[in-house]
């Protein structure tokens, strides 16, 4: 049995992952502070590939677990030309946008580097 201690000390632990990822990577707020686009760099499989191999982390209900570098979700965004997941975000669909968080997408980047 997990003591109570030990789940405090587990979920602050995950906190300070996801706040540490979340300074990490940078987060336009706007379209003006987003790259400009140069070309595509993402294919419609690739999006769909990391929202099924990375849904535990996109998903918007939690909880949400964070991909190992080495799991099936990172090999999926290392696929994606330069790891542009703002590609991969440019590419959700209405349907999409129900069910999963931009900004994790965008954290992949840093996770599976």
């Amino acid at each position: 049995m997990v003591s109570a201690k030990a789940k405090v000390v587990g979920g602050v632990l995950f906190f300070l992952i996801l706040l540490v990822c979340s300074v990490a990577v940078p987060h336009p707020t706007s379209a003006e502070d987003a790259p400009p686009p140069s070309g595509r760099h993402c294919t419609e499989a690739q999006k769909e590939e990391i929202l099924h191999k990375c849904i535990y982390w996109v998903k918007i209900k939690p909880p949400s677990i964070l991909p190992l570098w080495t799991s099936p979700c990172c090999e999926a965004v290392s696929k994606v030309q330069n790891l542009d997941m703002q590609c991969i975000i440019d590419l959700l669909t209405s349907n999409d946008k129900e069910r999963v968080e931009g900004w994790k997408i965008r954290m992949l980047h840093g996770l599976c580097k």
